[in-house]
C-alpha cells in the first residue's frame, strides 16, 4: 500500500508532462529530499506491479514512462486506488473522522472509527485528540459522551461551512476538471470525482439533475465557481437534512420571488429526496444570509486592511492604488453576491500558505480584526485570494510586447489570472497571455482570440500546443513553456533573441511622446465606444465633459491614480445593467477601476 504522500506523489507524477526534479518535489511537499526517496520506492513497486516503469536520472529527473492512453486510464481510476491502496496519515484520519459525525445523526464510537479507518483502536484514541484543533477556528465543539461516543455540537452553518472546508481541501485540479466534465457533459468517458464516500450518492443526484439543467440553458449562465458552490453546498444541505439538521427556519420559498436556475435545481433534487423547499436552504445555497451586508463600508475595511499589511510587512502596499482598485472590486463582488459566509475553491491554498507563510498570516490576522466582527467568516481559502492581490502588487507591470497568443485555463478567479500572467510574462518576452478562461470556455476563447498555445492547470484534450502546469508555476514549468515558445517561434519564423529576458521597464521609463500617444488612443476609443452604447442617454452639452473625464480617468490608471470622488450615498440608484455595459467596455481595454469611477460615468447620462 502507499502512504497518503506517496500516493500524491504519484498523482504528481501522472498529471505532470515531462521530468520533475527530485529537490522541487521535496520543496513541495515540505519534506527531505530522503524521504521523498522512500516514497518514490514504494511509487516504483506499485507501478512495476502494472509493469509501468519510474525512471531516474540526476540531469534530467524523475518521470514515469508509458503510453499516454495508459496514463489517462490510471488517471481515470485514481479514486478506486485511494480507496483501495492508499494508507491514511493522521490529518487525512482526522478529516475523515469529522466527517462521518457530519453526516451521523448519533454518537460514534472509537471502535466504529476504527472499524471503518482500518486502524486499532488506540490509534483511533490518539486521532480523535487531534480533532479538537480543527474544530477550533470554527467555533464547534466535540462532545465526549463516555459509554456512548463523540459528537459535533454547534451552529448548523459553521457545521456546513467545515463540512464544505473539508471537500474543498482534498479537491485537485484533476477533480475540479471531473466536476466540470460531469456537470457540463463535456467528456462523457471521465471518472467520476474522489469524493467521500458516504455524500457520493447524494452529490451524485445533484450532479445528474444540474446536467440536465445545463443542457436546457446558454452556455455560460453562471460562472465555473458558482457551480462549484452551488452543487457542493445543494449536496450538503440535502445529506444534514438526511440526517435531520435544517437551517432551523421551515418557511416555505415563494418560488415566484426567485426565479433563478438555483430554485429551478432546488425543485428538481428536493422533490426527488421528497424535502420541502426551505427558504433558509436556498439562503444557505447561495449564500444570502444576512440582511445587514450592504451596510459594510468595504471602503473603508479595504483600505484597514492594506495599511496593516503595510504597516506589519514594512512594504508602501498603501501607496500602490491598483492593489486598492483590486482588493475593493474582489471583495465588492463577495459582498454584493451576498456571500456573508462563504468558502471559495482554491486548490493551492496550501501552497500560498507555504510559499508566502509571513504574508499569509499578517493577511489572516487583518481579516480577523476588520472582517472578523462583522460576523464575516475568514476560512483560509478566501484569504489566500487576498493574499493573491497582495503578490500582484508586489510583482512589476511590464512592457507586454506579446508575441505568442497564450490562454491560460484555471479554474479560478481574475486575481489567480494576473498573478499566472505577471509570472509568465516577467520571465519569457515572446508571450502574451490573452485571455483566462474555466474548462467550458476553451473551444470558443480559442477561435476568438486566434489562440497559438495553452497553458492549463488541467489535462485538457486539444489540438493546440499544450503544456500542463502547478497552479503556482514551478522553476520546471517556466523552462517547460519556455521551451515549448522557443518552438513556436521557430515555427511561425519570430526573432526570439531576447526570449529569455525579462523586460523591467516601467511607465516612468518609457517614452514620453508614446505614453501620451496611448493615452490619447485609449481614451478615444473608450470615449466611442461609451457614447455609441448610450447615445439617446447622454445629452449634447455633455457629451465634451464625459469625454474629457474619460481622458482624465485614462490618464489617472497609467499614472497609477484613482477617482477620490467617491460618494457612499445611497440616495440614487443605478441600473445594473448599465453598470456593466461600461464595466465590460473598460475591460475590454484592460482598464480596471472601482466602482466610484463607473458611477462617476453614469452621471453623464440623462
Amino acid at each position: 500500500m502507499l502512504n497518503i504522500r506517496a500516493f500524491r506523489l504519484l498523482v504528481k507524477l501522472l498529471e505532470t508532462s515531462g521530468s520533475v526534479y527530485l529537490k522541487d518535489l521535496s520543496e513541495e511537499f515540505n519534506v527531505s529530499t530522503r524521504m521523498i526517496k522512500y516514497d518514490l520506492e514504494d511509487v516504483k513497486g506499485w507501478l512495476n506491479t502494472r509493469e509501468i516503469e519510474l525512471f531516474s536520472q540526476s540531469n534530467k529527473g524523475i518521470w514515469i514512462d508509458c503510453s499516454e492512453e495508459k496514463r489517462l486510464a490510471i488517471i481515470h481510476t485514481l479514486p478506486e486506488i485511494e480507496r483501495n491502496d492508499v494508507y491514511l496519515n493522521q490529518e487525512a484520519r482526522v478529516g475523515k473522522m469529522v466527517l462521518y459525525m457530519l453526516v451521523n445523526t448519533d454518537y460514534i464510537t472509537a471502535s466504529t472509527f476504527s472499524e471503518r479507518l482500518d486502524v486499532s483502536r488506540n490509534t483511533s484514541l490518539n486521532d480523535i485528540k487531534q480533532i479538537d484543533e480543527l474544530l477550533q477556528p470554527w467555533k464547534i465543539e466535540l462532545e465526549r459522551k463516555h459509554g456512548t461516543g463523540y459528537k459535533l455540537i454547534g451552529d448548523e452553518l459553521s457545521l456546513r461551512l467545515l463540512f464544505e472546508h473539508l471537500i474543498h481541501a482534498d479537491l485537485t485540479n484533476n477533480e475540479i476538471y471531473k466536476i466540470m466534465s460531469g456537470v457540463t457533459c463535456r467528456d462523457l468517458l471521465i471518472e467520476g470525482p474522489m469524493l467521500f464516500a458516504d455524500i457520493l450518492p447524494l452529490y451524485k443526484i445533484v450532479e445528474k439533475q444540474m446536467a440536465r439543467l445545463f443542457a436546457s440553458q446558454p452556455k455560460h449562465v453562471l460562472h465555473e465557481s458558482d457551480v462549484l458552490r452551488i452543487l457542493f453546498r445543494m449536496t450538503i444541505s440535502i445529506t444534514r437534512m438526511n440526517a435531520g439538521f435544517t437551517m432551523k427556519d421551515y418557511r416555505i420559498i415563494k418560488k415566484a420571488d426567485y426565479p433563478n436556475l438555483t430554485v429551478q435545481l432546488m425543485e428538481k433534487v428536493y422533490e426527488q429526496m421528497q424535502y420541502p423547499l426551505f427558504e433558509e436552504e436556498y439562503r444557505y445555497i447561495t449564500g444570502d444570509r444576512d440582511n445587514t451586508l450592504n451596510q459594510i463600508d468595504i471602503v473603508k475595511v479595504t483600505k484597514e486592511i492594506i495599511q496593516y499589511v503595510s504597516d506589519i510587512q514594512g512594504i508602501h502596499y498603501h501607496k500602490d492604488p491598483k492593489l486598492y482598485n483590486n482588493l475593493f472590486a474582489h471583495l465588492s463582488l463577495r459582498f454584493q453576491k451576498g456571500e456573508i459566509n462563504f468558502t471559495e475553491i482554491n486548490p493551492f491554498t496550501k501552497e500560498l500558505k507555504k510559499n508566502y507563510s509571513v504574508l499569509f498570516s499578517t493577511i489572516r490576522k487583518a481579516c480577523q480584526i476588520y472582517l472578523a466582527p462583522l460576523k464575516i467568516s475568514v476560512p483560509d481559502s478566501f484569504i489566500s485570494l487576498i493574499v493573491l492581490h497582495f503578490i500582484v502588487s508586489f510583482e512589476k507591470k511590464f512592457n507586454q510586447k506579446g508575441k505568442i497568443r497564450t490562454l491560460y485555463v484555471c479554474s479560478t478567479g481574475r486575481g489567480v489570472a494576473r498573478l499566472i500572467k505577471n509570472r509568465v510574462e516577467r520571465e519569457i518576452y515572446d508571450i502574451e497571455i490573452v485571455k483566462n478562461c474555466s474548462i467550458m470556455e476553451v473551444d470558443e476563447i480559442c477561435i476568438q482570440q486566434k489562440v497559438d498555445f495553452i497553458i492549463s492547470v488541467f489535462p485538457i484534450e486539444t489540438d493546440l500546443p499544450l503544456v500542463i502546469v502547478d497552479p503556482l508555476p514551478s522553476k520546471r514549468d517556466i523552462e517547460t513553456i519556455k521551451r515549448k515558445v522557443q518552438e513556436l517561434l521557430r515555427y511561425k519564423n519570430f526573432q526570439f533573441n531576447n526570449l529569455l529576458e525579462s523586460t523591467e521597464e516601467t511607465i516612468g521609463s518609457q517614452d514620453t511622446e508614446f505614453i501620451s500617444q496611448e493615452i490619447i488612443l485609449k481614451g478615444f476609443e473608450i470615449n466611442q465606444e461609451i457614447q455609441l452604447a448610450f447615445t439617446d442617454e447622454i445629452g449634447v452639452t455633455k457629451k465634451q465633459a464625459l469625454m474629457l473625464h474619460i481622458f482624465l480617468m485614462v490618464h489617472r490608471f497609467y499614472f497609477d491614480k484613482q477617482y477620490d470622488n467617491y460618494s457612499s450615498s445611497s440616495n440614487h440608484s443605478y441600473d445594473k445593467e448599465d453598470i456593466q455595459k461600461i464595466k465590460e467596455i473598460l475591460d475590454v481595454h484592460d482598464l480596471q477601476t472601482h466602482k466610484a469611477e463607473i458611477i462617476a460615468i453614469l452621471h453623464y447620462l440623462k
